[in-house]
């Protein structure tokens, strides 16, 4: 399964790519040029973004998600653990999960099987 990641911390990504190698093949989203060869391209169920990165405030990324039908994407928004400002952020564009970057870099692999097993169990 592919998973887009946007971001442009290439250290955090190689983090998080390497926890999931196994299973996912999780794939960056850094600028404007790679929403188009692979968030508009891709048939992916979930979706990784750093809430803080400005490629997601962008009025193409809204775009994007609107036109795929967000409700059928499982967003999981990560921000500094200090910033609950950004939390509030995600949690108002509608992501499914919101993590600080700690949280998610330590339980990825268990965050993304819980968020397919319920996609799976729901109707």
């Amino acid at each position: 399964m592919i998973i887009p990641v946007v971001t442009k911390d290439l250290i955090f990504f190689s983090k998080l790519k390497s926890s999931c190698k196994q299973n996912y093949d999780l794939v960056q989203v850094k600028n404007e040029h790679d929403i188009e060869t692979i968030l508009i391209k891709c048939n992916y169920p979930i979706c990784i973004m750093d809430i803080a990165f400005n490629l997601v405030d962008t009025i193409y990324f809204k775009e994007i998600f609107k036109n795929r039908g967000c409700h059928t994407i499982d967003t999981i928004a990560y921000y500094p653990h200090l910033d609950s400002a950004l939390k509030e952020k995600a949690v108002k564009i509608g992501t499914k999960k919101q993590l600080t970057k700690n949280q998610l870099v330590k339980n990825v692999k268990k965050v993304i099987e819980e968020l397919v097993f319920e996609s799976i169990i729901e109707p």
